[in-house]
């Protein structure tokens, strides 16, 4: 199974089909840059214990538009951020980029992350 014979327009469901049928696959679509693909093998990868790697592919997924990798890439730097005894600013400006990218492309939890962040008058400015 390779990128060709399905595009980048798998579901997540068939992604995960695909990942229960043979783990394998996912990863061979991964570095086809499938970004959804890219996405559960950072879960696979986050799974096993091998969070460096998973990090890299989640980042990368995100970067790729995977919307799934966008909104955790924003919770994982909001995490960071409320758990710093003197919070870096720049984690949560990074937080909000994430979710934002997440939202506009159709993630409904990124878009009531940034409901709960950030004022009525400034979300309604995001056309959402």
């Amino acid at each position: 199974m390779t990128q060709e014979a399905f595009g980048n327009e798998l579901s997540l469901d068939q992604l995960d089909a695909i990942n229960k049928a043979n783990p394998d696959q996912i990863r061979l679509l991964a570095e086809q840059g499938v970004p959804d693909a890219q996405y559960v093998l950072a879960c696979n990868l986050d799974s096993a214990g091998d969070s460096e790697s998973a990090d890299e592919w989640r980042l990368t997924a995100a970067k790729n538009g995977s919307v799934y990798a966008q909104y955790d890439m924003g919770i994982i730097l909001l995490e960071q951020w409320s758990s710093q005894e003197f919070p870096d600013p720049q984690l949560r400006v990074d937080a909000m980029d994430w979710f934002l990218d997440a939202a506009r492309g159709g993630d409904p939890m990124a878009v009531e992350q940034l409901r709960i962040a950030l004022t009525p008058e400034s979300f309604h400015k995001l056309g959402l």
